[in-house]
Order: structure tokens, then sequence, then C-alpha cells
């Protein structure tokens, strides 16, 4: 099957029955990238993500010195706008934007396979 296939399977029912959404945001910043900008905050972090209806996950994977991916997956794609709006608009304003040097590439899509532990 061809992507756009599996897509509409998986929007229909067929094959991969836990429907989510996924957000797949790369950042570039200015400098490289101190780490703990977001490993000594992961606790601020969780309890602004939790309380959030639809929240799955929140990874961040640092793919350069001056590069990391976010990976937030949530139910739907409405639990990743309120995500966007509550984090992103507040603590990732704050926090990360300064040190951005372009704006984020934020891709969105629906979870069609997915295996964990």
């Amino acid at each position: 099957m061809v992507p756009t296939q599996l897509i509409a399977r998986a929007r229909a029912g067929g094959g991969y029955t836990r429907r989510m959404h996924t957000v797949i945001n790369t950042l570039r910043f200015k400098a490289p990238l101190d780490p703990s900008l977001f490993s000594a905050r992961q606790a601020e972090l969780a309890s602004l993500m939790r309380p959030l209806d639809g929240f799955r996950s929140f990874q961040v994977v640092q793919v350069a010195d001056d590069q990391v991916v976010l990976v937030v997956v949530g139910d739907d794609e409405a639990a990743l706008n309120r995500m966007a709006s509550a984090v992103g608009n507040t603590w990732m304003a704050e926090h990360v934007a300064p040190l951005l040097a372009a704006p984020p590439e934020r891709r969105l899509g629906l979870v069609i396979a997915s295996v964990g532990s």
C-alpha cells in the first residue's frame, strides 16, 4: 500500500486501531543548544502538558548542535492545537522563541502505525 492508502485506511478505522495524531516541530537555534533548556525544565513542562485533555506524550530529540525536533502525540488534532496554545504560546514563547534562528517548522499528521514496548 502506498502512504495515501494507509492514511485512508487508518482514517476509515482499518489497520492501526488507536487513532492518534502527532506534531513534529523542527527548531533551529541561533547558537549551539544547551540541552538543559529542556531537560532541567522537564517537571515544569510536564505540569503544563499532563492536565491537557488528549495529551499523550512529548519528546525532545537533539539532532544537531543547534537543532532539536519536538515530537508531540495527542488523541486528535484538537488536542495538539490545545497544547500549542497552552504551551507553545506561553512557555515556548518565553523560553525558546528568543533563541531561534527561524520560526519552527510544524508538521501535523495522523499516526498510521505504532510499536511500543
